[in-house]
């Protein structure tokens, strides 16, 4: 969890998944469970559909998630030799925020058990702390984490922290850096790919 989130430590929802209120945290066979700030990169664009239906997943359906061109994808993974542009060069994972759910709406952004539309992950095509809005098929819309509706081909979370000026960031060779709300975005997007063979420049 990151001590600058007010929020860390979410652990519980508040509303069932049939859209009955309760007055407060769900029984425990019932609840969404454990929430982290800390979440993994999909790659440069929008998740897609990641819900096509609620059968089998068709590997071959490219919105299904698992066409993503990040470090992690939904259904199959990813080995470290497909990381071509360099694993230095490549993130792996930052940060979200968490919004406490409310009676009758819950927010998915960092659920890891139970992750509908890949909740835990995140997105390189807005600069972090970005004010358009995540777009998870369920959110709370707040300053500093703000959440539009969105249509299923559209899933998205967006990289957020309550740091000044920026995102802390982990490389998928294991080093860090903190990433600033102004970086270039062109080099931001090419640092989520895994094999675009872009150049980063020199991100700040």
């Amino acid at each position: 969890m990151c001590p600058e989130d007010p929020n860390a430590g979410k652990n519980s929802t508040t509303t069932s998944g049939d859209g009955l209120s309760w007055a407060g945290p769900l029984p425990p066979e019932q609840s969404q469970g454990f929430h982290g700030n800390y979440v993994v990169c999909s790659g440069s664009s929008t998740f897609g559909d990641v819900a096509v239906n609620w059968g089998p997943v068709d590997p071959n359906n490219p919105r299904n998630g698992s066409f993503g061109n990040g470090m992690f994808r939904a259904v199959k993974g990813v080995a470290a030799a497909e990381v071509t542009d360099g694993l230095s060069n490549t993130l792996m994972a930052s940060e979200v925020l968490l919004v406490p759910d409310s009676p009758g709406q819950n927010d998915h952004r960092g659920r890891y058990w139970n992750c509908f539309y890949m909740a835990s992950s995140f997105s390189t095509f807005q600069p972090p702390n970005t004010s358009v809005g995540d777009g998870v098929m369920e959110g709370i819309s707040t300053a500093y984490a703000p959440w539009q509706p969105t249509g299923w081909n559209d899933q998205v979370v967006y990289a957020r922290s309550r740091h000044a000026g920026g995102v802390t960031a982990a490389n998928g060779d294991g080093s860090t850096r903190f990433v600033t709300d102004g970086v270039d975005l062109g080099a931001y997007r090419a640092m989520g790919s895994r094999s675009g063979g872009e150049s980063i420049g020199r991100p700040n």
